[in-house]
């Protein structure tokens, strides 16, 4: 059996220097609206640092006329919509250069870059968890060995949930509603990378559970 891996912060050294073995029976499956709270504060916070980057950072460093092209385009654009509303003429066409478009494909994939990211080193920083996990005491581990997943499995469902979040918003819709079609509640990417979203483990509660039998 896996020993204990992934104990609370203020019990971790507690736990390394006593490891207990996690049974099946130890795990809580989490709640799927749990589940779903914890990754929409993830969106949000990781949205919040990508903004913060591209508008003060990436963007003005590597495309700072081509932001400036596109910031008077959309006003010129939002001007001549208008005036075409008032007199009933054909919308115009927007236009921009081809250097503002290559601005637009880079910051596009620049987004769905900085959500796989973030996805991977919450997981591996924080051993299966993220951010909004460890709001509602979520953690992801494996189905089969019961540990926090490897770097390539975290990848992987990293990289799932950052391009259906980015690219393909109906399949991510659809990633969730596979949980309804299961008793364990697994999403899409859960199958394809045998994991399992359990609520967190409090290693004192766990200990105490384990050897109270004993003492008794």
């Amino acid at each position: 059996m896996p020993r204990f891996p992934f104990a609370n912060s203020e019990s971790s050294s507690q736990a390394q220097a006593n490891p207990l073995t996690l049974e099946a029976e130890d795990i809580v499956e989490a709640r799927l609206g749990m589940r779903v709270l914890a990754f929409l504060l993830d969106i949000i916070l990781a949205i919040a640092i990508i903004v913060l980057l591209l508008n003060k950072v990436v963007l003005p460093s590597q495309y700072g006329p081509e932001l400036k092209e596109l910031d008077t385009a959309l006003s010129t654009y939002s001007t001549q919509l208008e005036d075409a509303r008032k007199t009933g003429a054909k919308p115009p066409t927007f236009e921009i250069s081809p250097k503002a478009k290559e601005m637009l494909e880079f910051t596009r994939m620049f987004i769905v870059g900085s959500f796989w990211v973030y996805f991977l080193v919450n997981a591996i920083a924080t051993q299966g968890s993220s951010l909004g996990k460890r709001v509602f005491r979520l953690r992801v581990i494996s189905i089969q060995t019961l540990e926090p997943l490897g770097f390539l499995e975290s990848g992987v469902r990293s990289g799932i949930k950052a391009m259906t979040l980015c690219l393909l918003f109906p399949l991510l819709l659809t990633n969730y509603l596979i949980a309804f079609c299961n008793k364990r509640r697994l999403t899409g990417h859960d199958y394809l990378c045998r994991s399992i979203v359990i609520e967190d483990i409090d290693f004192e509660e766990l200990q105490n559970r384990k050897t109270r039998p004993e003492e008794a």
